[in-house]
């Protein structure tokens, strides 16, 4: 599940996915999407999202890969698109903070 939006709180978008490849400990695919929208509306397009996450060990660690395919290319997408784009920025933000500063006081993550 995916939530993104200014007010985490009260998100402009959640999708929900089902897991439809798993190859532990280096791949996992997600598809069969699910939209939801603030205001209930159905999101103004039809897409076929799949988000593929892939782990390759490093001599230093891992690196992390994610591919997401299946954006429609009408104009109606494209705040969907801007929307996720800042989605995974945030995620990827919150991932590397993790990792270089660790759990936040109080074990909250």
């Amino acid at each position: 599940m995916g939530a993104w939006g200014p007010d985490e709180d009260a998100p402009d978008y959640i999708t929900v996915g089902r897991i439809v490849a798993w190859e532990p400990p280096h791949r996992m695919r997600l598809g069969a999407f699910e939209y939801f929208t603030k205001d209930g509306a159905d999101l103004p397009f039809v897409a076929a999202l799949e988000t593929e996450f892939l782990v390759r060990p490093t001599k230093t660690g891992s690196v992390l890969s994610v591919n997401q395919t299946g954006f429609p290319a009408e104009p109606d997408a494209d705040a969907f698109f801007a929307a996720c784009e800042r989605g995974w920025k945030a995620t990827f933000e919150g991932i590397q903070r993790y990792v270089t500063e660790g759990a936040p006081a109080g074990g909250e993550e």
